[in-house]
C-alpha cells in the first residue's frame, strides 16, 4: 500500500535523523523533507534536504518538530 504524504522533519537531533531515514526506507511513497540538519548527519537520498519554509510547510501533511530530551 502506498501513499503519497508528505512529511516535513524539522530539524533535531539523531533520533529524528533515525525517523527520517526508517520512513524514506520504506517502500511508502511518502515525499521526506529533512529541515535544518547538520550537514554532518546523513540523511538518505530520498530524503530533500532544504531550510525553505515557506515551500515545505504549506504543503506538507505531517510536521514533526524537535523536543528536548
Amino acid at each position: 500500500m502506498t501513499s503519497n504524504k508528505t512529511f516535513a522533519i524539522v530539524g533535531g537531533d539523531a533520533r529524528y535523523a533515525y525517523l527520517a531515514n526508517s520512513l524514506a526506507a520504506k517502500e511508502s511513497g511518502y515525499k521526506i523533507y529533512g529541515m535544518f540538519f547538520d550537514n554532518a548527519v546523513k540523511l538518505s537520498a530520498q530524503i530533500a534536504r532544504t531550510s525553505d519554509l515557506r515551500l515545505v510547510l504549506p504543503q506538507s501533511d505531517v510536521i514533526l518538530l524537535p523536543l528536548p530530551m
